[in-house]
Formats: structure tokens, C-alpha cells, sequence
């Protein structure tokens, strides 16, 4: 996943595999899945699921 600025300062990520565009809120895809990978006790990550191809990105 990409995210740009638009000229208005708005946020869109961008899935790199399919190109699907949503506006980026609160360092989330709108209408995207977020999951949060765990070692343990400590959390090592969230990733974005894209809803189109239902590829995960950092």
C-alpha cells in the first residue's frame, strides 16, 4: 500500500496489487481491514487488508 497527498491535503492510500484507492484516516484505509500481529505479549505490527484483491500491506 501507497499513500499520497492530494493538492486539497487529503490522504489516499493506494493497494499496490490492484490500484484501489480510499481516502486514508487516522493511519486507516477507509473500508479496509486492519489486523494487528502479535509475539507474545508485544505487538510487531498492523497491517491494511485491501477489500478488492484482499492483499495485506504494512
Amino acid at each position: 500500500m501507497s499513500v499520497y497527498v492530494e493538492p486539497t491535503g487529503r490522504r489516499i492510500a493506494v493497494c499496490d496489487r490492484c490500484g484501489n484507492r480510499a481516502e486514508y484516516l487516522s493511519g486507516i484505509p477507509l473500508g479496509w481491514t486492519v489486523t494487528t500481529h502479535w509475539t507474545h505479549d508485544e505487538q510487531v505490527g498492523t497491517h491494511c487488508i485491501c477489500p478488492t484483491c484482499r492483499r495485506e500491506s504494512p
